[in-house]
């Protein structure tokens, strides 16, 4: 989707960047425009003191490049802000990169840069602020994040947050790591690692390492009745749900400590299944005549492997359900195989043809990207009115609790209301009658359109 489009949008909120960072849907619409980036923190024991290890990945795709005569050329420049609780400036922190590529595609690939920035810090809790610009467009992208230093003892064992690895590389200077992200974990194969160290181990502790995935029971399937004309009041995806009650997996490990110090732990575990999961990490450590016992977790949406560059049919007529009548859907749901791409596109035939299917389906993987958390974001109320309705004009923000979603038409506009599911978890439901019911027909009547 064109970075223009998504700066209209984001020019709408008026009320300037602190307050639009509040906005859930906005900051989504943010990440695919120039020049965004990922992150992931790493709280380590330096020492006698606690760093803060910042990853940093810029994709190729988020920077402008300029063709030169033999390649092209990006650049950009990220400042490191670390505020204390009073808003004052601690640590500041500049890296400037370039990027040189020899052909088009690798410009719109799935390659990055990737950073490394590291804060030694006192134990606190901080705001850190990351700010992009991209030299060529002269755009900008900041990204706030709290962050809670960790305080290390000198006697009990502690340890590091986690670092998920892609994979080891083993060369004549030693071992390196090549971090992949929690979000990203979808795209590997089959396992994925996990980097951690252990402080104030001694030789002959014995640790024993126990990794758990959980997920929510199956129960009864969300109502998936016919929603023509209507929008999408009614979801309450049960994949969201935040009892995590059901265990599927579970590996245990053990091993005798050598040396006295600093622990590193480089594991590989099976991906666990698509789907909202949790992690589990128990880590136990046994020392006569006593044993400590160090926790983590996390929640993480994985999506499935096998849909990573094709939509299912199920995607495609479960967001179709909103365009098409009855009849039309029963006579897609119904088909098998061949036969149902063959109706879909016979439903398209005097819409715009493959291009204007095509137009819709990439909505659709616009979705996901923007508004998956637990669920695929083409399932979600903000992902189904994205898919019918597009980008809106403006976004009003309600301090995190509520987002209005503004669609201009001359002089006058209509809200689209959502307020947030869950404190804990970014999933916004649409509110009751908070769509006009000719704004929405207006936009299906787009859809359906002959050509």
């Amino acid at each position: 989707m064109a970075v223009a489009v998504y700066a209209a949008v984001l020019s709408g909120c008026s009320t300037g960047y602190d307050s639009a960072i509040e906005c859930y849907s906005t900051l989504q619409f943010q990440k695919f425009s120039l020049p965004s980036f990922t992150t992931y923190l790493m709280n380590v024991k330096a020492a006698d003191e606690s760093r803060i290890d910042v990853y940093v990945q810029m994709p190729y795709k988020h920077l402008r490049f300029e063709k030169t005569d033999d390649d092209y050329k990006a650049s950009f420049l990220i400042t490191f802000i670390v505020r204390n609780t009073d808003k004052e400036i601690v640590r500041t922190k500049e890296l400037e990169r370039s990027v040189i590529v020899k052909t088009y595609e690798e410009t719109t690939s799935s390659r990055f840069e990737s950073l490394l920035q590291t804060f030694v810090l006192k134990p606190s809790d901080y705001v850190l602020e990351i700010i992009s610009i991209d030299h060529l467009s002269q755009l900008r992208y900041k990204q706030t994040t709290p962050l809670a230093v960790k305080r290390f003892s000198d006697t009990v064992v502690t340890a590091s947050t986690l670092l998920f690895l892609d994979t080891v590389i083993a060369d004549g200077k030693g071992i390196s790591l090549r971090p992949i992200f929690p979000a990203s974990l979808s795209r590997l194969n089959d396992t994925y690692g996990i980097f951690q160290e252990l402080y104030n181990v001694r030789a002959d502790d014995t640790i024993t390492i126990s990794e758990s995935y959980s997920t929510s029971k199956r129960r009864k399937a969300s109502d998936g009745s016919f929603v023509y004309f209507m929008p999408p009041y009614r979801i309450r995806s049960e994949a969201c749900s935040e009892e995590f009650d059901s265990l599927y997996y579970r590996i245990d490990s053990t091993f005798v400590v050598t040396k006295n110090g600093t622990q590193q732990i480089i594991q590989f575990f099976s991906l666990p299944a698509y789907g909202y999961n949790k992690l589990d990490r128990n880590i136990i450590i046994s020392r006569r005549p006593t044993s400590e016992t160090v926790r983590f977790s996390g929640k993480y949406f994985l999506r499935d492997r096998t849909l990573q560059t094709a939509l299912s049919f199920q995607e495609i007529t479960a967001a179709m359900r909103y365009i098409l009548r009855e009849e039309e859907y029963d006579s897609i749901a119904s088909a098998i195989g061949e036969e149902k791409n063959k109706r879909i596109n016979q439903f398209w035939e005097s819409r715009g043809g493959v291009a204007r299917r095509k137009e819709f389906e990439q909505r659709i993987f616009e979705a996901n990207r923007l508004f998956t958390e637990c669920m695929n974001g083409a399932e979600t109320p903000m992902g189904i009115v994205f898919i019918i309705c597009g980008i809106p004009d403006y976004i009003e923000c309600r301090g995190g609790i509520m987002e209005n979603w503004f669609y201009n038409f001359g002089e006058r506009s209509f809200p689209i209301q959502f307020r947030r599911e869950k404190e804990n978890i970014a999933y916004y439901t649409l509110q009751p009658f908070s769509i006009n019911e000719s704004l929405w027909q207006y936009y299906i009547d787009r859809w359906r359109r002959k050509k």
